[in-house]
């Protein structure tokens, strides 16, 4: 019959090989936390500021405030505000409401080709830089890489 001390080295062998598979298990797991824990290039871009360099800018500007003034004028129709009737304020709320509408429409539209330009710039200078996130300047409080003057020359081909 054996005692407990002639199966020691079994035991102990045991032991062994369960702590090296705990430890490759637990390598298997903390390995990929850690490979996603390092830290990302981070890139951000003034978007503001892109924008208003943009060689496009100002003439757009110019359309949406020709646009604007005119669709104010269709507004002097209406007469002194003081002596209007309740139905005719209503009426220039409705006319108001509609023309602010319009103007932001028609803004929209004029600078959306402007906004894509800088998606497309951005997007070309984070893959040609190896930027893997990019922000709005907005939304960064500490660090980054600032590809504002990147995306500027690139729109403006300067």
């Amino acid at each position: 019959m054996k005692t407990g001390i002639e199966n020691k080295p079994f035991l102990s062998l045991l032991i062994i090989g369960l702590l090296v598979a705990l430890g490759i298990a637990t390598g298997m797991i903390i390995a990929p936390v850690k490979a996603q824990s390092t830290f990302a290039t981070i890139g951000f871009v003034d978007v503001q500021k892109a924008l208003a360099a943009h060689p496009d800018f100002q003439p757009v500007m110019t359309q949406i405030q020709a646009f604007e003034d005119a669709k104010i004028a269709e507004l002097s129709s209406y007469e002194n505000v003081d002596t209007m009737t309740d139905e005719q304020r209503q009426q220039l709320m409705t006319d108001v409401n509609r023309i602010q509408d319009e103007v932001s429409a028609e803004r929209q539209r004029l600078t959306a080709p402007l906004i894509q330009d800088i998606v497309d710039a951005t997007t070309s200078v984070g893959e040609e830089s190896g930027i893997e996130v990019i922000l709005e300047a907005g939304s960064v409080m500490w660090g980054g890489l600032d590809l504002t003057p990147l995306i500027i020359t690139r729109i403006t081909g300067n």
